[in-house]
């Protein structure tokens, strides 16, 4: 089946009652007007295949009912003509409750992303999000009763965040079973309350290092349990630039790589821990060669020094992405010993 097309529509921070200490989504979304309903006919591709709309940026449950109305009244012509399949849309996790879902998915809203940001009360707290644990949960089972798939959208480095308490929320959330992920390290922005904190040195982001290690154990703890992460990192735009829009944190145009480069290293790590001949040729899918070898070969490298070995590194179409082949062994994002390293050795 070919892969649903998403076409993104961004009303940035509509429906949001305050900005929180991390969040420009002018900047984020290159926009500073939002979209409105009328705008819709002008942003649909003219080819014949349907595209799944995305409503992001904002809060769209929190908005007015009437906006709600006229957003989802407006897409439904377009539906009607095949032009639109379903839709999405992102939201607060306090501002949806099972009621809301069903009257969604009556005018086709199949996806509901959460932006939960962490799972750990005081930092919810100290960010300005206005809720708790507790919401995060009881809106991710409404999903599930409504019949949507639900999103989560984390945000590992808020203040007070710690990588054990990242990866604690992110097994809490794996046990409830949301349909996707999406982490994005942090990014201190221009123009938030994050960026005077960084000014006045009362904050201090985690270093890059720590941040993609992070990543990774979050990502190895959905996709070892069959949740799928769909994104690492913020979509690179002309308005994120280092040192201008983005003031600090975990920013690369190629995050995502970068993260499954370290998971693909702590693979073959795991493999030559459990004995694995290094003189026997190493199998992949084809389309994991630049995520094994790593940015400019940095794995191969590590290799070398660490173990004086150069694996010969084949393709093998047959072999799932994230799947190493070596010898006469086989590991993936769910080995078990993988999954250990990523809940840490403190247990949490």
């Amino acid at each position: 089946m070919a892969k649903q097309h998403i076409l993104p529509l961004f009303i940035p921070q509509l429906g949001c009652g305050q900005a929180c200490s991390f969040c420009n989504q002018h900047t984020i979304t290159g926009r500073v007007k939002p979209l409105l309903p009328e705008d819709l006919p002008g942003l649909l591709p003219a080819g014949p295949e349907p595209v799944e709309l995305a409503l992001y940026g904002g809060s769209f449950t929190a908005l007015p009912l009437k906006v709600q109305v006229a957003w989802l009244e407006s897409l439904q012509p377009w539906r009607q003509r095949g032009k639109i399949s379903t839709i999405r849309l992102s939201t607060r996790p306090d501002a949806i409750n099972l009621e809301q879902m069903l009257w969604l998915k009556s005018y086709g809203v199949t996806t509901v992303e959460l932006g939960v940001q962490s799972l750990d009360d005081q930092v919810l707290a100290r960010a300005g999000r206005r809720y708790r644990t507790a919401d995060v949960i009881t809106a991710i089972l409404a999903g599930h009763v409504a019949g949507l798939k639900i999103g989560i959208q984390l945000l590992p480095g808020l203040p007070g965040e710690t990588p054990q308490t990242a990866v604690a929320g992110a097994r809490r959330l794996a046990a409830v079973a949301p349909d996707l992920v999406r982490i994005y390290p942090l990014v201190v922005l221009a123009g938030t309350p994050l960026a005077r904190e960084l000014e006045a040195s009362t904050f201090q982001p985690w270093d890059f290092a720590l941040a993609v290690d992070t990543a990774a154990r979050l990502k190895i703890i959905f996709q070892s349990r069959g949740i799928p992460v769909i994104r690492i990192g913020l979509q690179p735009g002309q308005d994120l630039v280092p040192g201008s829009s983005v003031l600090a944190g975990c920013y690369h145009p190629a995050l995502g790589q970068i993260v499954d480069s370290r998971i693909f290293l702590w693979l073959l790590e795991s493999l030559l821990q459990q004995g694995v001949d290094p003189n026997q040729p190493l199998f992949v899918n084809p389309r994991d060669f630049s995520n094994l070898r790593g940015q400019h070969g940095v794995n191969l490298c590590y290799l070398s020094r660490k173990f004086n070995i150069k694996p010969r590194i084949l393709g093998d179409g047959s072999l799932p992405r994230g799947t190493i082949r070596w010898g006469d062994k086989l590991i993936d994002w769910s080995d078990e010993a993988l999954v250990a390293k990523a809940l840490g050795d403190s247990g949490v």
